[in-house]
């Protein structure tokens, strides 16, 4: 079995990943998860790919300039509900965000995932959440919420180019 970070109570990791960064540059610190898929292409986990696709062909408007990317591995949801969360909403109003996709990795990336799509939601921010496992994403009750039939750790895809993604829209 392996071991878990506690993660007590310190503040969570958020990261902005601009929308042209250099895919070799990305890397994934949380242990909670089989990182295979997003090691072969990081649209598993970080679709941006597809969703700039989907700017192109015109199914979206746009995108934001960049990412926020929280680290889904926090146990103690606490300070994820009072701390990160208003961030996060805060973040999201300064940059005027439509709508956000969340896409989690992990076992507890969908509990975190899910709390912060409730979030979002209160605060005026329509949110869908691709989950491949649904049993845990259910539990905190996301207002949207797109299951795939994925290996966990590639809801956002598993292959290479896989555009799966497409079937969103």
């Amino acid at each position: 079995m392996r071991a878990y970070p506690t993660c007590g109570d310190e503040i969570r990791q958020i990261r902005r990943i601009s929308l042209d960064v250099d895919p070799s540059k990305l890397r994934i610190n949380n242990t909670g998860y089989d990182h295979r898929f997003a090691k072969e292409d990081h649209n598993a986990n970080l679709p941006l790919d597809r969703l700039s696709e989907l700017v192109e062909d015109g199914t979206l408007g746009s995108l934001a300039e960049e990412t926020l990317v929280l680290m889904g591995l926090q146990p103690n949801v606490g300070p994820l509900i009072r701390e990160t969360v208003p961030e996060v909403v805060a973040s999201f109003k300064a940059d005027d965000v439509e709508a956000a996709l969340l896409v989690p990795s992990g076992p507890v990336c969908h509990q975190t995932e899910s709390l912060s799509a409730r979030g979002l939601e209160e605060a005026g921010i329509p949110t869908a959440l691709v989950s491949d496992m649904p049993g845990l994403s259910r539990v905190a009750r996301p207002a949207r919420h797109v299951m795939r039939r994925r290996k966990s750790g590639a809801a956002g895809g598993r292959r290479p180019a896989d555009r799966s993604l497409r079937a969103l829209h």
